[in-house]
């Protein structure tokens, strides 16, 4: 798929199989596809390998891959001081190219100029830590992402080399969030020209070529409801493409690489999900958390729960998902039979796909091969999100087997319909609380977004969270925080269980509840919303959190550094409204400094002073 891609809309005629021999199967598909090969010996980096290990190395790799046509060079090694001395691969090989950095010992390559590199094609694990990367350990540098989803710099380059006409614009602005502003539209083209459309209606021409990289800008575009457009010709032929501004995001939809698959282990199928507005267009910046749920002869590769990664930073834990769209994997187990998935979210229709697992029958008319079993085979290791619940989850809304289909209405009808339907089969449902208006909203917007439908299995899905949430909320209750503050703790898990479908453990949450050490201040940075007249909270103007403390304890100033960072890691780790942030950097990878960044019109908690003194 990566080989196609790259081959067919990218153009690349060059590889470098980066850092040593790969798989076989990589040169196969880049004899089949046309693509020269640089194919690296494992020299990386400053290592010291012996001169015995190099040359053996160089022996196997060369005399395994030497058949190739596609393989055009080898490369002696890269970014180190240790390069494999060239005489071992012209003994081997004198009829191709050779690469070599930092050569010694009368060792050469060639070294050319004129061709164009771009490093590299899909992000991947690295052992390195990138500036303001969410994850950790993940090179985010790619064309395209993880999952294979193009980036800004994929067009970037398809407009420079791809043969075929294409246009594409860049979509950041044209969102419901800009109506009315004026922004700077960005077009890639490999074409001789671009005219920008903004609901049929031209907003000029601008010529593209090698000077301005196939990259033009459309000045002051007044963002507006509707489609925006841009027509690119090339040797008198058209190419169009179109962005529908999307509505708010209502339901999930899921499409399959392949619908049939042979009922065998080596059978996989590609499962993406997207998020849609309620008219099916995609909605861009749409990064809910999803729950994939599988039945049927089938296991996932990839987790069952994906929680967007794009707010992070620098954490050890994750799926490389920013926003939607976003793939999983799932492997047959070798039986035959309807596979089936579904994708769900807090207030969205819930996605399904089916997949037919097909019997097969092996050929064993030359060799008697037996069918595989599952005794005493160990599962592959893979990454596990911790997303467990406690066992006994108490049901204050208990779930329903009904399909739920109320008459249409607007948003104010829904809230009243969809509460009655829950008071009336859950009596001990508390009204009055943050987290039943949370759930109620939730189901309204739904509802409004499906004409008054519901599904059992929407409704059940966000019933959990409501439940689980609602175990986490009275124990806070029963904690020794300042009132306002467990205000703060229960809107935050309502807004982050109920309304994102973030997965909680609330055994985990109660241990970090315990953990908040009891009393203090509670300080409110001063917002839009600000109610001045709040009893027992003291106010702020700088979301700095070391300004925040000082509010409340003025020596803090005079702390040493040693001890304010300290402090600033400890508090932080008690406030959910407080969000840390990396400054600076050393040669783009390493950060070197954090700073700690309070939301306005939320409870920071301040605590005693004899828990941040020096």
């Amino acid at each position: 798929m990566d080989f196609k891609d790259m081959a067919e809309n990218l153009n690349y005629n060059f590889v470098k199989t980066a850092h040593y021999p790969n798989e076989r199967l990589v040169y196969d598909l880049a004899d089949k596809y046309g693509i020269v090969i640089d194919e690296e010996s494992p020299s990386i980096k400053n290592q010291a390998f012996s001169v015995e290990v190099q040359e053996q190395q160089m022996k196997e790799m060369i005399r395994r891959d030497r058949n190739h046509p596609s393989i055009m060079l080898w490369s002696m090694g890269s970014e180190t001081d240790h390069a494999v001395d060239s005489k071992f691969a012209v003994k081997e090989d004198s009829t191709r190219i050779l690469i070599s950095y930092r050569t010694i010992n009368g060792s050469a390559g060639t070294l050319g100029s004129g061709n164009m590199c771009t490093w590299l094609y899909e992000d991947h694990g690295a052992d390195k830590e990138y500036m303001n990367s969410p994850l950790r350990y993940i090179d985010p540098s790619g064309s395209v992402d993880i999952y294979r989803f193009p980036k800004y710099a994929y067009y970037f380059w398809e407009a420079t080399y791809d043969i075929n006409p294409m246009v594409f614009i860049q979509p950041h602005y044209w969102r419901s969030q800009y109506l009315g502003q004026k922004k700077d539209i960005t077009v890639n083209s490999n074409c001789d020209k671009v005219e920008l459309l903004v609901n049929g209606v031209s907003k000029g021409i601008l010529l593209t070529d090698q000077s301005n990289f196939h990259c033009v800008t459309f000045n002051n575009i007044l963002i507006e409801k509707g489609i925006l457009s841009a027509l690119a010709t090339k040797n008198g032929k058209q190419v169009k493409t179109e962005i529908v501004m999307a509505g708010e995001p209502a339901k999930i939809i899921l499409s399959g690489s392949q619908y049939k698959i042979v009922a065998d282990r080596g059978s996989v199928v590609i499962i993406t999900a997207d998020i849609v507005d309620s008219q099916g267009t995609h909605v861009y910046g749409a990064n809910n958390s999803i729950k994939w749920t599988l039945s049927g002869p089938a296991t996932l590769a990839g987790p069952s729960v994906y929680e967007s990664d794009i707010n992070k930073i620098q954490e050890m834990e994750g799926v490389w998902y920013m926003d939607m769209p976003v793939s999983n994997v799932i492997r047959s187990t070798g039986k035959p039979g309807k596979i089936h998935i579904s994708v769900s979210a807090s207030g969205l229709t819930s996605g399904a796909l089916d997949i037919e697992a097909e019997e097969t029958v092996n050929d064993n008319s030359i060799i008697n091969e037996p069918v595989l079993m599952d005794d005493s085979r160990i599962a592959v290791a893979k990454i596990l999100l911790n997303v467990k619940r406690l066992d006994e989850l108490p049901r204050e809304i208990k779930i329903t087997g009904d399909e739920i289909n109320l008459r249409q209405s607007d948003k104010t009808g829904y809230l009243r319909m969809i509460r009655e339907y829950i008071v009336k089969n859950n009596s001990s449902a508390d009204t009055a609380s943050i987290e039943f208006r949370t759930l109620n909203n939730l189901f309204a917007v739904q509802l409004a977004n499906s004409n008054g439908h519901l599904s059992a299995v929407d409704y059940n899905f966000n019933v959990d969270h409501y439940n689980n949430c609602r175990l986490i909320s009275g124990y806070i209750n029963n904690t020794k925080l300042p009132p306002f503050f467990k205000e703060g703790l229960k809107k935050f898990y309502s807004e982050a269980i109920i309304s994102r479908g973030v997965e909680k453990n609330a055994g985990e949450e109660m241990n970090w509840l315990n953990w908040i050490p009891s009393g203090g201040t509670v300080v409110i940075v001063q917002g839009d919303k600000t109610n001045p007249g709040l009893k027992g909270v003291v106010f702020a103007k700088s979301t700095r959190l070391e300004d925040i403390i000082s509010v409340v304890y003025p020596q803090f100033v005079n702390f040493s550094q040693e001890a304010k960072d300290r402090a600033l890691g400890f508090i932080s780790r008690m406030n959910p409204y407080l969000h840390i942030s990396s400054v600076g950097q050393e040669n783009n990878v390493k950060q070197t400094s954090v700073s700690y960044t309070a939301d306005k019109d939320q409870p920071i908690l301040i605590p005693l002073l004899k828990f941040i003194s020096e």
